[in-house]
């Protein structure tokens, strides 16, 4: 079960994906998320409920992330540009973009929340 708790004009106040080990707290907004995800992770990655399919970064749907894992992630830049083939295109990192903290919880909640229902 999921609950999203929403103050008016969208705001998210508190988001809470209770699962079965017990409950991970989310803190972003996930309307944000997805806006900030089809900008700048949807090239490269694979996530159903941002109708992307991309050929580089891991399936999101099949990985499903955990809050924490995808912040890290989106904190420390990915891989930092290892491991990566020679055609990706990174679209944020130090020089490119760099995400805020409030924009990392976002894509943070957007793709937990999408991946786990």
């Amino acid at each position: 079960m999921t609950l999203v708790v929403l103050a008016s004009f969208g705001v998210v106040i508190a988001a809470v994906a209770l699962t079965h080990g017990g409950s991970t707290k989310v803190v972003g907004d996930p309307v944000s998320g997805e806006a900030l995800f089809k900008g700048y992770c949807s090239s490269c990655h694979t996530l159903k409920a941002a109708e992307s399919t991309a050929r580089f970064g891991p399936n999101l749907d099949n990985m499903k992330p955990t809050y924490a894992q995808v912040v890290h992630q989106v904190t420390t830049g990915g891989t930092g540009g290892a491991g990566l083939p020679p055609t990706a295109r990174l679209t944020f990192g130090p020089g490119i973009h760099t995400f805020t903290k409030s924009d990392i919880h976002d894509i943070a909640a957007f793709v937990y929340l999408s991946t786990h229902p």
